[in-house]
């Protein structure tokens, strides 16, 4: 799974020589993460939690997940909804999960359908039915019954992070947060320019199957993408939102995470100096602090 996600990197590379999609530049706006001479926290998993595979439907597919739960915890549980990226899947969320379970928020994460080991075509995938996935995701999760359903959040990675806000829409009294690791705000600009993660195609005359970063994209996934409205989907979510995005991703630029900053109604932008599209090191470990702190004090 590194290996794809380097990938991802490498392959995207063009973008910053040949598509200019705006002209922001990002800078250091938060000096804890500058140069991380003092180091966060130690993070060491206690492993206070059980893990649980579980699945939920959703449409004609079978979503395959894992449920985190942390010990020795009384009462109803703060539970968060954990979403993977593009040509990614579950485990790209691992550690979050971890981290928060140690921490006492359960967690579950799934494969959307057509990814990891969740039934469905790759080539079927569109933004709509990770979207649907979501909801469905939701809906299983308000049925358990340990979960404190005051308290549910949606914490989503790139492609992940807009699912969440998509999903939201309606059902914003049923989402008490979201956190949004380097969402991929730009992706329908980079559709609709005929790019999609280092790969070119003609946005006037769609192909059937796009390749890209080891993954099989649809026609139906390229729709989508290219029909997107961020701005107008992030204006109707009104609660609490913390964007944590590095200002070196030629992936995800961060030009985008600045524009709908703006438009949430209550939004806190933190920008990771020297982040790519994935944090490492002592970046990641301050982007699970920052993450935790934000929910616990969003939680009812």
């Amino acid at each position: 799974m590194k290996l794809k996600r380097i990938a991802s990197l490498l392959l995207a590379a063009a973008l910053t020589a040949s598509l200019s999609l705006g002209g922001i530049t990002a800078s250091a706006a938060d000096n804890e993460y500058q140069e991380h001479r003092e180091a966060p926290e130690q993070f060491v998993p206690r492993m206070n939690w059980t893990e649980t595979n579980v699945t939920c439907q959703s449409g004609p597919d079978t979503l395959a997940g894992i449920l985190t739960q942390p010990k020795d915890v009384q009462g109803k549980v703060p539970t968060a909804i954990l979403l993977h990226g593009l040509s990614t899947d579950k485990r790209w969320c691992d550690g979050m999960a971890w981290y928060l379970a140690d921490r006492g928020i359960a967690s579950v994460r799934f494969d959307f359908a057509g990814t990891g080991d969740s039934t469905g075509a790759q080539e079927d995938m569109t933004v709509g039915t990770e979207v649907i996935n979501t909801l469905d995701i939701l809906d299983y999760v308000q049925g358990l019954d340990f979960v404190d359903t005051d308290n549910i959040f949606l914490v989503g990675k790139s492609m992940g992070a807009v699912d969440a806000v998509l999903a939201a829409q309606g059902r914003e009294d049923e989402i008490r947060a979201m956190c949004l690791w380097y969402p991929g705000f730009g992706v329908g600009d980079a559709v609709r320019h005929g790019f999609l993660l280092g790969q070119w195609f003609d946005p006037n005359d769609l192909p059937e199957t796009v390749t890209a970063a080891f993954y099989t994209y649809g026609r139906g996934f390229l729709e989508d993408a290219g029909r997107l409205d961020c701005a107008a989907a992030c204006r109707n979510y009104d609660g609490p939102v913390l964007i944590l995005h590095g200002d070196m991703d030629f992936v995800a630029p961060i030009q985008y995470s600045f524009q709908m900053s703006e438009e949430f109604p209550n939004c806190q932008l933190n920008v990771v100096p020297g982040g790519f599209h994935g944090f490492w090191g002592f970046q990641e470990l301050k982007a699970l602090e920052d993450m935790t702190a934000f929910l616990e004090a969003n939680m009812a």
